[in-house]
């Protein structure tokens, strides 16, 4: 059922893209800087990009995997992966902000280097994760994080927009790629498949203008394990996503145990999360943006005449 109405709720939102704007014969709009991770500040999905959004701002993540029975035999039990974030971008180049991972706090940092430029894409680095405790990606708690290096993830990334294109329907394309150490390059390995590269990510969106400061983004991203969709509406600065990440882990059987091993790693609480298909659902809000809003509680002395 849950699925029915994920897949419903993805599908409405797609049906913005067949609006046609009245403000067609307008000049070529300029694209905004928007989106945000689940876990690190702006970016897509799991996966940041080389663009700083200025303001302060914060996000609300929700995670639904399927439910987890902790003794075998067991009836499930449903949960939810509740996280926060906020940050703050200074001018367009450098941002910083924390996430709360739980019951700990994680802080993030990015700052661009080189802007677009022609034919040259934008370039930033950045860092992730940094916790004192071990936390995978998500910032579910591992106690194999605490005893590598490495939980720590710096990364580069790199990113180009194109666009606008369509006369009636602007729109573009973003194009993001980049390397990273930490949770972009190394996971719990009985619960991760060791095959592929580890440490490359990339994302594609299509950005569409579906009127005066309101945007549809449809996005799909490789997080250096998985493959990830999701959609964004994105409204005057305050940002509502949904989608599934993990795709193609769906109906994947639990890997065999090793020799000796009396639990299927799989099937402990990290396993069973990371080895599922999983729904999302998010909120970001520009916090400057907030006064925009034609909130009920504003007096009439407030608004805009």
């Amino acid at each position: 059922m849950r699925r029915r109405l994920g897949f419903a709720a993805y599908a409405a939102l797609l049906s913005l893209i067949a609006i046609q704007p009245a403000w067609a014969q307008r000049p070529p709009p300029e694209h905004p800087v928007f989106g945000h991770t689940l876990m690190a500040g702006t970016g897509f999905i799991s996966t940041p990009y080389a663009h700083v959004k200025p303001g302060i701002f914060g996000s609300v993540v929700a995670i639904f995997p399927d439910g987890f029975s902790p003794v075998e035999g067991q009836p499930a039990e449903s949960y939810t992966v509740l996280r926060g974030s906020a940050g703050v971008g200074l001018s367009d180049w450098i941002e910083a902000g924390v996430t709360i991972h739980g019951d700990a706090v994680g802080v993030f940092g990015k700052a661009q280097v080189i802007r677009q430029s022609g034919a040259f894409p934008a370039i930033a680095g950045g860092v992730q994760n940094i916790v004192s405790d071990g936390r995978g990606r998500y910032g579910i708690e591992d106690p194999f994080y605490d005893e590598v290096e490495n939980f720590l993830t710096v990364y580069g990334v790199a990113t180009y927009v194109v666009g606008p294109g369509g006369r009636n329907f602007p729109s573009w394309v973003v194009i993001s790629g980049g390397f990273g150490s930490g949770l972009f390059g190394k996971d719990n390995p009985a619960i991760e498949d060791e095959g592929g590269v580890r440490g490359v990510f990339g994302s594609v969106a299509f950005d569409f203008q579906a009127a005066d400061e309101t945007f549809v983004r449809v996005m799909g991203e490789w997080d250096g394990f998985d493959l990830n969709l999701g959609l964004t509406g994105y409204v005057k600065g305050l940002e509502a996503s949904l989608g599934v990440l993990s795709v193609t882990r769906e109906g994947d059987p639990p890997d065999p145990p090793a020799a000796g091993q009396a639990v299927d790693p799989t099937q402990t609480f990290q396993g069973s999360f990371y080895n599922q298909t999983k729904f999302y659902v998010s909120l970001a809000v520009d916090v400057a943006s907030l006064g925009g809003f034609p909130w009920i509680f504003k007096g009439k002395d407030d608004e805009s005449p």
